[in-house]
Parts: structure tokens; C-alpha cells; sequence
């Protein structure tokens, strides 16, 4: 068994202790009240907006349904995942600050992402390319929802130094790729006072320190969002344990759970914990049974996270 790491010292559990700590915790009502509030006078006021191709009515009824239900943000077919992944516990932890960036963004063509009152935060201000872009699709080949697009889209594109973003994401989707630094960013600019990249851009799995840090952090109430490869939400044993001809990160997912291992034989056992992707609540592994961290491992680069 590793030795704790320096944020917490109980991780390491028996397995009786399962599902001790799910979600992100508990909500600020009065907060969520006004930013109702906000998104429903924001859909009852007349006139379009500086996005030509989205709708008032659909951003309010978007809003209004990712604050009802923060495992709701949807992603699509897109590449926006650590936006999508970042932006739902930013909602949660700031929803009043989420609305009216989306309010800004829709009436005014630019808006701040901000969240601690001491920080000064972001500036967003989407392209005209943006601004001019269909949604993208989901997989189904519906609309994204244009609260989603406006926030995430425009979020995405701000912290890219080099492309414009729109729905045509270019040649391997490069103008949508989120790199650990990006995160790290957005989390900063939101004002999460306590920011930790510890997330590998190149190929090899995370480790098992980092793991256990991750994991350390979420029982502290940190937000961690884990980067991974796609395929460890598979539901097939033999696509969870096979790495391909290159083994590289593709995915971003927040924890949503606490992490339960146990050690047999000199081997660590992972219990079945929950992540956030593509919303809704994924459990990891999907079949609900304990992994070995050591297949595990092969899918996981590591993590970033941010406390206020």
C-alpha cells in the first residue's frame, strides 16, 4: 500500500465504506434561486442576440436545466469535454456568475468568467466565426443545447491562443483540443484560489500516487477532473485493458465519488467510482466490479484540480 499523500490520510478504505461521498456537495440555494431568476427574465425580454443562429428562449430553458440538473451539460459530438467537465462544477460552485456570463455573451458579444469576488477573471470575447456558427450536433444529430454552445463554445475559444472555434472543429478536431494547461487556466480564471495540474499531456498512464491524490483531493471537497482515454468507460473488459498502437489521453471526466481500493496479494484493487462525462453519471468500471489498478492505470494521465 502507498504511503498517504500530504492532503489527506483515509482514502484507503474496506470496501464496506463505499459510497461514503458522491456529488459535489451541498448546493447554495439562494444562489441557484437567482440565477433561475436571471436565465427566465433573460428569456422573457424581446429581441435576438449577437449569435445570430441561436435563440433566446432555448439559451433561458438550457440554463434553467443545467442549474435544475448540473450532470446535464452535453457535450455532443464535439471535442469540448474539459470545457464541458470544468464548466458544471464552475455552474455549481457559481451559478448566479454562470448565467449572466451567458446573459453578456448572448445580448452584449462578450461577458467575464469569474467566480471568487477578489479575482478580476476572464474576458470573453467570442470571434465573429463564432458568433456566426451553427451549433454543433450531438450524436444523434439534434442541435446542441444553445446554452451549452454559448458557454462552452465561446469558454473553449478564449483559451485558445492560435484557432477561432466553431462548430467545423478542423483537421483533428485541433481547434477543440483542452490540454491539462487549459484547465489549469480556466480554473484560475474562475477564481478557484488552489489550483493543481498534475495531468501528463504526453503518453503512459498517471501512476498510483497520482491516483491516490486525486483521489485525497475529492474528500477534501477539491473539484478534480480526471484526464483519461475514452475507452476506460467502455463497457467490455478486453477494450478497458487494450491500449492500441498509441497509448494517449483523449478524455476528460470529473470524479464524482469517493475512490475505494483494497490491496490482495500485493495488488491494488479499484472499487467501482463515479465520474461525470457526457451528461450523466458514468461508473467506472461499467461492469460494478473491482479493477486492477494496474489495468486501470493504462487509461489514466492524471489529474487537475481546483479549491476556493
Amino acid at each position: 500500500m502507498a504511503a498517504p499523500s500530504k492532503y489527506d490520510t483515509d482514502w484507503f478504505t474496506d470496501a464496506d465504506e463505499l459510497g461514503k461521498k458522491s456529488g459535489l456537495g451541498t448546493r447554495n440555494t439562494p444562489a441557484v434561486d437567482r440565477a433561475i431568476a436571471l436565465a427566465e427574465a433573460f428569456g422573457k425580454r424581446p429581441g435576438g442576440g449577437m449569435f445570430k443562429l441561436l435563440e433566446r428562449q432555448k439559451i433561458a430553458k438550457g440554463l434553467v436545466k443545467r442549474l435544475n440538473e448540473p450532470n446535464s451539460f452535453d457535450q455532443g459530438s464535439t471535442w469540448l469535454c474539459g470545457i464541458a467537465t470544468f464548466v458544471r462544477v464552475w455552474a455549481f460552485d457559481h451559478p448566479v456568475e454562470f448565467v449572466t456570463l451567458a446573459v453578456d455573451l448572448f445580448e452584449k458579444g462578450k461577458g467575464k468568467l469569474v467566480g471568487h469576488g477578489k479575482y478580476g477573471g476572464k474576458t470573453i470575447t467570442p470571434s465573429k466565426e463564432l458568433r456566426d456558427s451553427p451549433p454543433a450536433k450531438l450524436s444523434n444529430n439534434d442541435d446542441f443545447n444553445h446554452a451549452d454552445w454559448i458557454v462552452l463554445a465561446s469558454i473553449r475559444e478564449a483559451f485558445n491562443d492560435v484557432f477561432n472555434y466553431s462548430a467545423d472543429e478542423g483537421v483533428f478536431r485541433i481547434k477543440a483540443w483542452n490540454f491539462p494547461s487549459d484547465v489549469e487556466r480556466e480554473f484560475k480564471a474562475a477564481g478557484y484560489t488552489r489550483v493543481i495540474n498534475k495531468a501528463a499531456n504526453g503518453v503512459g498512464g498517471g501512476g498510483f500516487q497520482n491516483f491516490s491524490e486525486a483521489a485525497d483531493l475529492y474528500e477534501r471537497d477539491w473539484r478534480v477532473i480526471l484526464l483519461i482515454n475514452s475507452r476506460l468507460l467502455s463497457a467490455k473488459p478486453e477494450d478497458v485493458a487494450s491500449t492500441g498502437v498509441l497509448n494517449t489521453s483523449n478524455h476528460w471526466v470529473g470524479l464524482n465519488s469517493s475512490i475505494v481500493v483494497n490491496t490482495f496479494n500485493n495488488k491494488a484493487l479499484v472499487y467501482p467510482f463515479d465520474v461525470y462525462s457526457w451528461n450523466r453519471i458514468h461508473t467506472i468500471p461499467d461492469w460494478k466490479k473491482p479493477i486492477a489498478f494496474a489495468t486501470l492505470d493504462v487509461s489514466y494521465f492524471g489529474f487537475v484540480a481546483g479549491k476556493f
